[in-house]
């Protein structure tokens, strides 16, 4: 067969239809797929009609990254037994296959003999006494009564002493990230639903023997449990405890690496949603807080509002980030946040008493007072100024750039959608790209070594931000992600895809070397910077996968003949070597040399860390290891290990 300028006539990554499939081990106890020899067949169901061939430019219309990832195996790969892996082909297209009753019976076992030393814990919270852990078993039985589901054995429930260190995990480590739960006034007593969310990501945390598979299985009782309040009484549905419960479990199933989970956390994301605006709870909230009342009840009541108004901007945030990591069209409108208040600061948040919580106000008898969303947007958007920015909070400055990014992701919908080119103004839109990608890199700072030792919780903010920041490339090149998408599902799309991708790099040359960019600095900083974060192995995975795919097309502008022919190709002769991954501070020179090669092109030697020479014949290869090498330092979330076995399948592949 004849190769192609993705090095080889075959499909490199043929052996990744899991990520868009669901095998027939949703119906087989034990089964992973996912670790199936490279040579099964795992063509699976392909979509009829399709012909790229027609389509005149990158169309947004192709569905991004979405359907179900994982495997409903209560077993992570590292801890299955042996005799248990049974090679299944991935025989399902996205969403055409059937779902079947969860195959759970007892929880798996959670920690080894001898693996629960005296743990000492972050924060002093309420215990989980043996009546709330009786409680809480007492409700996951009662929703056992009747359900279609088969009785589950809990005789591998955690103790209290283990279900403390799962929550104060969940406070160390999971809750900077969603801060929804208020902390000093938690009492896991007060809703054994949400405890048990609660507990199920924190689980992940413990390092103890099993945790992801235990994390999984609790999760599945968690649903069976909110499924039953919310069926015993529907108001349960539409209160700020339900809602929360409702975000961990649809955030924890994107990242727990079952399959099952993740397809749930998708088909149920716009009923978390509409449940969520029909009780009112994106609407400006009216504040209830007295200055005649107590201290203590003036920080009760502003307590409550807090958290409905932080339960609401995480819902937003979660919803917003299904564009960049699954390319899927967010459910929450941009009319429905348009008058609610930023959050408080971290500050005001984390106070563990009324009088620590006053202090940070003395001017005021008063609650904090709080910043308006639009005003802030507007500020961001309007002056595009870094002393704009760094006027907010983390928490604000996280909520501003999903905000700006989403509205960069919708602005390209609309731009290259069908009907698309009815549209006569698309120098506006043009001019609207380059306005939002101005301010979205307001947020991406310097991260030099000397940022580091200000502080860890203001340095950790500043990776999120900037790695986020990166991913506006990626959407400001057209729909670029919608054909890459097509190459990695393999035949019969990946011929036609690539195809279009070298005609759009070939009139897009910047944006090929943009996008090439700000994926390597996106690898490099899961890399040098992790911190667990439920996202962060989404991002070392596209991020690996989009420099993988620059590759050909780079290649291609490297070529004279066809670079003499393009405005912005210069191609003088060898200039040295370019650190495609730097992260432009500590060497201001390397980041000079780089900011100049994204901009003028020329030919150089493109390097990575671990890739002497990204655009040789083993420099794909390379990335690919690199991803996975990176990936398998992720041990929190489940979907770190398949998104590593998904890339060893391609690295395999690529050596037959």
């Amino acid at each position: 067969m004849q190769q192609d300028a993705y090095g080889s006539g075959s499909d490199v990554l043929s052996g990744f239809d899991w990520v868009f499939n669901d095998s027939v081990d949703d119906v087989l106890p034990y089964v992973d797929a996912v670790m199936a020899p490279t040579g099964s067949n795992y063509d699976g169901l392909r979509p009829s009609g399709l012909n790229i061939e027609q389509i005149p430019s990158l169309n947004r219309a192709t569905p991004g990254l979405e359907g179900s990832v994982g495997s409903n195996n209560p077993f992570t790969p590292s801890e299955e037994p042996e005799n248990s892996r049974v090679s299944v082909p991935e025989d399902r297209w996205p969403m055409e296959w059937h779902a079947v009753p969860a195959q759970l019976s007892s929880l798996p076992p959670l920690g080894q003999p001898g693996q629960l030393p005296t743990y000492s814990r972050h924060f002093e919270l309420s215990p989980i006494s043996a009546s709330t852990r009786e409680g809480i078993l007492s409700s996951i039985r009662q929703s056992m009564q009747g359900s279609p589901w088969q009785a589950v054995s809990l005789s591998g429930f955690p103790s209290e002493a283990t279900l403390d260190r799962c929550i104060d995990m969940y406070f160390a480590h999971f809750h900077k990230n969603v801060p929804i739960i208020h902390r000093p006034t938690f009492d896991p007593s007060k809703d054994h639903a949400l405890t048990l969310a609660m507990a199920a990501i924190g689980v992940c945390y413990t390092g103890l023997f099993g945790a992801i598979s235990f994390s999984n299985a609790l999760s599945e009782l968690t649903r069976r449990l909110l499924m039953f309040l919310a069926e015993f009484d529907p108001r349960f549905v539409r209160t700020g405890n339900f809602v929360a419960a409702q975000l961990l479990q649809s955030i924890h199933g994107f990242s727990s690496g079952s399959k099952r989970l993740y397809e749930l956390s998708e088909s149920s994301r716009s009923t978390l949603i509409n449940n969520a605006r029909n009780m009112g709870i994106f609407e400006h909230r009216t504040r209830s807080c007295s200055v005649q009342g107590t201290l203590q009840q003036q920080w009760a009541a502003w307590i409550y509002e807090e958290r409905m108004r932080r339960v609401a901007w995480a819902l937003y945030l979660h919803d917003a980030s299904s564009t960049y990591t699954r390319n899927a069209k967010p459910y929450i409108s941009l009319m429905d946040i348009r008058a609610m208040d930023l959050p408080c600061s971290t500050e005001h948040w984390e106070s563990d008493t009324p009088q620590a919580w006053a202090a940070l106000h003395p001017w005021s008898r008063s609650i904090p007072p709080n910043v308006k969303y639009n005003e802030a947007l507007e500020s961001i958007l309007q002056k595009q100024r870094q002393s704009e920015v760094a006027i907010f909070d983390d928490y604000q400055k996280h909520i501003l750039l999903a905000t700006t990014m989403r509205l960069l992701w919708e602005t390209m919908e609309l731009e290259f959608s069908a009907g698309g080119s009815l549209i006569n103004d698309h120098g506006g839109l043009s001019e609207r790209r380059k306005l939002l990608h101005a301010a979205i890199l307001q947020f991406s700072t310097p991260l030099t070594t000397s940022s580091m030792v200000q502080g860890e919780a203001d340095f950790e903010a500043k990776v999120q931000l900037s790695r986020l920041a990166q991913y506006a490339f990626v959407i400001d090149a057209d729909d670029l992600i919608n054909y890459t998408h097509l190459v990695w599902r393999g035949s019969p799309t990946s011929g036609p895809a690539r195809k279009v991708l070298l005609e759009w790099g070939a009139k897009n040359p910047r944006k090929v070397r943009q996008v090439a960019r700000a994926a390597a600095f996106v690898l490099n900083t899961t890399r040098q910077f992790p911190y667990n974060h439920h996202l962060e192995a989404h991002h070392a995975f596209h991020a690996g996968f989009l420099v993988w795919s620059m590759i050909p097309l780079l290649r291609s502008l490297q070529d004279p003949m066809l670079a003499n022919s393009l405005p912005d190709q210069q191609l003088p002769s060898p200039h040295g070597v370019c650190q495609l991954d730097c992260l432009a501070s500590d060497d201001p020179v390397e980041g000079e040399r780089v900011a100049q090669w994204v901009e003028r092109g020329g030919s150089c030697v493109l390097r990575m860390h671990a890739v002497p020479d990204v655009l040789s014949e083993e420099g794909s290869q390379q990335i690919l290891q690199q991803t996975a090498d990176i990936l398998k330092r992720m041990p929190v979330w489940g979907i770190a290990q398949v998104f590593r076995n998904a890339v060893l399948r391609a690295l395999q592949a690529n050596e037959q």
